[in-house]
């Protein structure tokens, strides 16, 4: 059985999202206070957003990323899509994480993994 671990957005990529996305859109941070960000997935630290955290929303296309990174070409799975990071540094994933941090009922989600092929 093969096992699969998220990851969270490289600290390198995070800064230059906090300052402009991958659509090139500059990060509009705000305060998660309704329920269209609360309980929403962080790339940044791999939880969920608690109401009063100071998020963005923002375009990343890390298979775009990692082509630019390595010299390879991302065909047709080239793609950039939203997701919440905090605003401001956040130190990452805690030391104690396990599993897949977004499991819970009735939470829709797209996961598509990748190799070098």
């Amino acid at each position: 059985m093969t096992t699969y671990t998220a990851q969270p957005i490289a600290p390198a990529a995070l800064k230059e999202l906090r300052d402009t996305d991958d659509a090139g859109r500059p990060c509009v941070a705000f305060t998660a206070t309704d329920d269209a960000a609360v309980g929403s997935p962080l790339r940044c630290c791999l939880r969920s957003v608690e109401p009063g955290e100071r998020i963005a929303l923002v375009s990343y296309a890390p298979l775009r990323r990692w082509s630019e990174a390595t010299g390879a070409h991302p065909g047709a799975y080239d793609e950039q899509g939203p997701v919440f990071i905090h605003a401001d540094d956040c130190g990452g994933p805690a030391a104690d994480a396990a599993g897949y941090p977004f499991d819970r009922p009735g939470a829709l989600r797209t996961v598509r993994r990748y190799d070098a092929e």
